[in-house]
């Protein structure tokens, strides 16, 4: 996670090659209707093969960032709160290699996609005790914030307070990386967000 880099990415619309689009459907669509199968190790074993497709980031972009949107999502969100950590951790790991794919194929999904997965992954860690059990877990969540902060303009804005109680939790996290991870968080929003971070931000950190 520390070597991804951000480039910068434009809201564009998607649009998909309906042929390529059907293709990775047909490939797919047991492994997105496993996501919600009862099994755990079902579930790992679907995250696994649809993270090696996502993984791939020199073809078939915008078609892989629309399956996710149109397709998936519904059925990701809930892996994203699976009872078995390493479900959970697959999750996570799938999350990263989505938001790769966006910055590589220069797109981002709409605001409403934007707020739902800030919102979920977010809950994860945003109140004490963590809903988010495992530390290793909350830290892969805490690097990923600071991705979504660079990338998820919009979504960050509707969310910040959130955002905020989010950041105000793993800062008080026992694990002492993910305080120093989320001291980044802190440097993201502050640069990035300087007028929506500024407000209530005394409150919410120091409740």
């Amino acid at each position: 996670l520390n070597t991804l880099i951000i480039h910068i990415v434009k809201n564009k619309p998607m649009s998909p090659n309906d042929d390529i689009l059907s293709n990775m459907l047909m490939r797919y669509s047991r492994d997105i209707n496993q996501l919600c199968d009862t099994n755990r190790n079902v579930n790992r074993t679907s995250l696994v093969s649809l993270t090696n497709l996502f993984s791939n980031k020199t073809q078939d972009l915008t078609e892989k960032a629309y399956m996710f949107e149109h397709h998936m999502l519904k059925n990701f969100l809930v892996v994203l709160d699976s009872p078995s950590d390493s479900v959970r951790e697959a999750a996570v790991n799938f999350l990263r290699n989505l938001l790769e794919l966006y910055c590589a194929a220069s797109i981002l999904p709409s605001v409403d996609v934007q707020t739902l997965l800030i919102e979920r992954l977010f809950a994860r860690v945003s109140k004490l005790p963590y809903n988010e059990n495992i530390e290793e877990i909350r830290l892969e969540i805490t690097r990923l914030s600071i991705i979504i902060a660079e990338m998820f303009d919009a979504g960050v804005r509707k969310c910040m307070r959130l955002v905020q109680e989010t950041l105000a939790s793993l800062l008080k996290d026992k694990y002492a990386e993910v305080k120093k991870t989320a001291c980044g968080l802190v440097e993201k929003l502050c640069d990035k967000y300087p007028l929506e971070f500024s407000l209530n931000v005394r409150d919410v950190l120091f409740s």
